[in-house]
């Protein structure tokens, strides 16, 4: 399969991973279900009031007002082995989720959004270059994690099928579970579980490609204050997150089809820009510096664009010792 056979829809379908929760968009296309606590909660908002759930929802997840937002998250990351369920730590992970929100005149609300993240050696602040497989000893290069743009639009009047369900760009629809009030943080979580085509299968991609398909199983939380949501200055909520991912190998792991996945953790939350730590940016800077030029990013990119238009199939690991 070459990257000018791959079907774009395909593409964005197979573009999370590894990345604060990234296969759960902002859109959500089913119901959400209120917790008792929330329905029920002492406040003037009523949640069951489909335009206030909107807001409550854009307003911790991104904004209401024309301006970018900012999530940074941490995230550790391990082996899952199933032949001995062990876990064996891989990596610490430094995430950068960005999104620029514009309105159109008919009032719908679009986004464009972008993730990053960079490797670094489990529990430190030391970036990982290189990383030596524990199943083979083979050392390879670490590509670093990058996104983008990924599209949604989120009309008010969509009620809780948001417009951004229904856009070609977001083929990763979430499912809100319970809203939850506890003390003064209202907690919002999500799940989804996606599988797709592989867009590296493995008869042509044997040492790249984790299988014929490619899929997550990701969760992610984010708990809000509810005096935001109830303020009607507040436009942008700084929330807090914390997700949960089971993911397939990535392809510049080489890793072929063992049977296993990458189990992360983590937690973050929004901020402003002049807030982020400077040496988060610096790594960005070195490390993924598109994401700081974004005008300049150009078209769609994930893993496997990158890996498909940069890199050709590894020979096996017999052949790569009979050379040495």
């Amino acid at each position: 399969m070459t990257d000018q056979s791959i079907n774009r829809r395909d593409m964005i379908g197979t573009a999370g991973g590894l990345a604060s929760g990234m296969g759960l968009g902002l859109g959500m296309g089913l119901p959400m279900m209120m917790g008792a606590s929330v329905a029920n909660a002492a406040t003037g908002l009523d949640f069951n009031d489909p335009a206030v759930r909107f807001q409550s929802r854009i307003k911790t997840r991104g904004t209401l007002a024309e301006e970018t937002v900012h999530r940074l998250s941490t995230g550790h990351v391990w082996l899952y082995n199933p032949d001995d369920h062990s876990f064996t730590p891989f990596c610490t992970l430094e995430n950068y989720n960005v999104s620029e929100w514009a309105h159109d005149d008919n009032g719908i609300l679009r986004t464009r959004m972008f993730e990053t993240a960079v490797y670094m050696k489990f529990g430190t602040d030391e970036v990982m270059e290189e990383w030596t497989n524990p199943f083979t000893d083979e050392t390879v290069k670490v590509h670093h994690y990058a996104i983008g743009p990924m599209t949604s639009t989120h009309d008010p009047r969509a009620g809780d099928a948001d417009a951004g369900a229904e856009n070609a760009e977001r083929v990763i629809i979430a499912k809100d579970l319970n809203w939850q009030l506890v003390g003064d943080t209202v907690y919002m979580p999500a799940d989804s579980s996606v599988d797709y085509p592989n867009p590296l299968q493995p008869d042509a991609w044997p040492r790249a490609s984790a299988g014929e398909t490619f899929g997550w199983d990701s969760f992610i939380m984010f708990g809000t204050k509810l005096k935001d949501l109830e303020n009607p200055n507040v436009t942008q909520a700084m929330s807090h997150s914390w997700y949960q991912e089971n993911i397939r190998w990535q392809p510049w792991m080489l890793m072929g089809q063992r049977p296993g996945r990458l189990v992360a953790r983590g937690y973050g939350k929004k901020m402003r820009w002049k807030d982020i730590p400077i040496e988060r940016i610096k790594r960005m800077e070195k490390y993924v510096p598109e994401v700081l030029d974004r005008g300049n990013w150009g078209e769609f990119q994930n893993e496997f664009l990158w890996y498909l238009r940069t890199q050709k199939p590894k020979p096996s690991l017999d052949d790569k010792r009979a050379e040495g």
